[in-house]
């Protein structure tokens, strides 16, 4: 296993708000646009979100969550700790939150990634993900051209 083998993964539904906080906070530290604890813990309470947390000791070190979209599921969001990051963290995640879907009776698996994620787009396309379309501008970010969207699924049955 390339991750350090103190690694504890949690399904999300048994973690608890101090442990959705510290995803959040891995988003926020990962992305420019981060979702709240609050908006996060709702999304597993109420709305039936799935996947993983990572944690190494009390530092959340990665996490995917995924939510049921009708017959699809969608990956809403991924991230990786910057000192994990090409160790196969993500790939694992991505693992376990695809067998979840097909345990669940999901037939594919979305997604939607910046197209300047070039890192986020091969690892998606190495997993399986092909390109189904594209959103123009439609991350908009402070400084910077807006960036289009790349669509993206995976059939799992």
């Amino acid at each position: 296993m390339p991750f350090p083998p103190s690694l504890r993964f949690s399904e999300l539904q048994t973690l608890s708000a101090k442990e959705l906080s510290k995803l959040a906070d891995l988003q926020a530290a990962s992305l420019e646009e981060a979702w709240s604890s609050q908006t996060l813990t709702s999304m597993v309470q109420t709305q039936s979100a799935f996947g993983l947390g990572a944690f190494d000791g009390e530092a959340c070190v990665g996490f995917a969550v995924y939510l049921p979209c009708v017959d699809d599921c969608e990956l809403l969001s991924i991230a990786t700790a910057p000192a994990l990051r090409g160790k196969g963290l993500a790939k694992h995640m991505l693992d376990e939150g695809e067998k979840a879907a097909r345990a669940s009776g999901f037939d594919r698996i979305l997604l939607e990634v910046a197209d300047d994620n070039l890192a986020a787009r091969a690892l998606y396309q190495h997993h399986g993900f092909s390109e189904d379309g594209r959103r123009k501008g439609y991350y908009t970010r402070a400084n910077s051209p807006a960036r289009d969207a790349i669509l993206m699924s995976k059939p799992i049955k």
